[in-house]
């Protein structure tokens, strides 16, 4: 049976609007939403069933994506795959500007939601999972989305996992439409280095204002700021974002992430990514992580390096940098040189320097952490992650898995 053409979904979707029973204003989407509610900043993130997301921010009156008074809003998961795109199913969100004759598209198959799980903490964020399908392609979707009480940022995590007996390519889109606070229009910001993209109350977020930033975790991301029907227009078409910015333009925008890639038959692939939201534009601190050399014989030595950066016109405090060895690895004890000196705190993998007060991180500035590891006797190809924790609603975007090292 082929998947079910986007009229006839729509012919349906019509249909229920009309017997049902809210109200055309209502400010809840006909779709079962979970809600990560604390104390924010991010006071709710709501996450609808069918992978669509709306956020709340505390001294806020409106909620931060298009359409502003409805749940869960113009934002989430789409992805490509056999010729067709599969999406939230907007034909239930009230007031959507997603639907159009151009944006034809298959709602995911909705195979559940969690409730929202964790205490809020660095530790135990607060987690919420959807669970989704795409129509008899064997491609399967876990989100998991995260929150730490206090940040101003969210974590996504988006599972796609190939159930299917063939490779298969696909395009995965992390997307929204904006809006900024009280303003349906706004100017664009795209770094380049880090692949981060969102929409701004000024051009390049210079000087620093409202701000809504996709930051990615997964390295290969693309990304693209521009009128908010040519995002849509764009995840329609199913191609790759452009890396493009209309940042200098004010336009009723939109912006997000996107990442292609082949999925083998029995495989699964994560993409993750940050989504900040900060009226004082805000941008979370990058880290990055290399190793040196790169190939090493077993018992070998290599030197791993961190780097982070603070590409804010304001100091951040650093309260901690962690990072987790490959499998194997064992840290060498006095070999750590540049922002910390001691050895930091070992629990198996896990290396953690978490000094007596915070560290200052001056204004675009950049800083570096070095140390020795020993790799293990077993050959193979092993990569390392590293990341922090900060405070006054700063994030610090995790490295991904990066630095990789060859044993052989």
């Amino acid at each position: 049976m082929p998947p079910v053409p986007r009229p006839t979904r729509f012919a349906l979707v019509l249909l229920v609007l009309c017997v049902s029973v809210a109200s055309a204003t209502s400010t809840f989407a006909q779709v079962p939403t979970t809600t990560i509610s604390s104390a924010g900043p991010l006071t709710d993130i709501y996450i609808g069933i069918d992978g669509s997301v709306q956020v709340k921010y505390a001294t806020d009156d409106e909620f931060s994506f298009f359409p502003p008074a409805v749940t869960p809003g113009d934002a989430g998961t789409f992805i490509a795959i056999d010729g067709f795109l599969y999406a939230p199913d907007f034909g239930l969100h009230d007031d959507s500007r997603v639907i159009g004759d151009e944006f034809d598209f298959i709602p995911f198959i909705e195979l559940g939601q969690s409730e929202v799980t964790g205490v809020g903490s660095v530790d135990d964020p607060l987690r919420a999972e959807v669970t989704l399908e795409a129509f008899e392609t064997g491609i399967s979707i876990v989100q998991v989305d995260t929150y730490v009480i206090g940040a101003e940022s969210y974590r996504t995590d988006v599972n796609v996992m190939n159930g299917s007996a063939v490779d298969k390519e696909v395009i995965v889109y992390r997307a929204g439409d904006c809006f900024l606070a009280d303003s349906d229009s706004g100017f664009g910001f795209a770094d380049p280095e880090t692949g981060a993209v969102g929409c701004t109350s000024n051009a390049n977020n210079d000087p620093a204002g409202r701000i809504i930033l996709w930051q990615p975790i997964t390295l290969g991301s693309r990304y693209y700021e521009a009128a908010f029907d040519q995002i849509w227009d764009t995840v329609a078409a199913r191609v790759e974002f452009a890396n493009q910015c209309r940042c200098d333009e004010l336009l009723d925008n939109g912006a997000g992430l996107s990442w292609s890639v082949t999925i083998p038959a029995g495989g699964a692939v994560t993409f993750s990514h940050l989504t900040t939201f900060s009226p004082l534009g805000r941008i979370p601190l990058p880290v990055s992580k290399t190793a040196d050399p790169t190939t090493l014989a077993p018992g070998g030595t290599t030197t791993y390096t961190i780097t982070i950066e603070n590409p804010n016109s304001v100091p951040v405090p650093l309260v901690s940098l962690e990072d987790w060895l490959p499998q194997g690895f064992t840290y060498v004890a006095g070999s750590a040189q540049g922002l910390f000196t001691d050895d930091p705190q070992i629990d198996d993998r896990q290396l953690l320097w978490q000094p007596a007060s915070p560290i200052t991180l001056e204004s675009n500035s950049t800083v570096i952490q070095t140390f020795e590891a020993v790799a293990p006797d077993t050959p193979g190809s092993y990569f390392n992650l590293a990341t922090g924790t900060s405070t006054q609603g700063f994030s610090v975007v995790p490295s991904g898995l990066t630095a990789a090292v060859d044993v052989i």
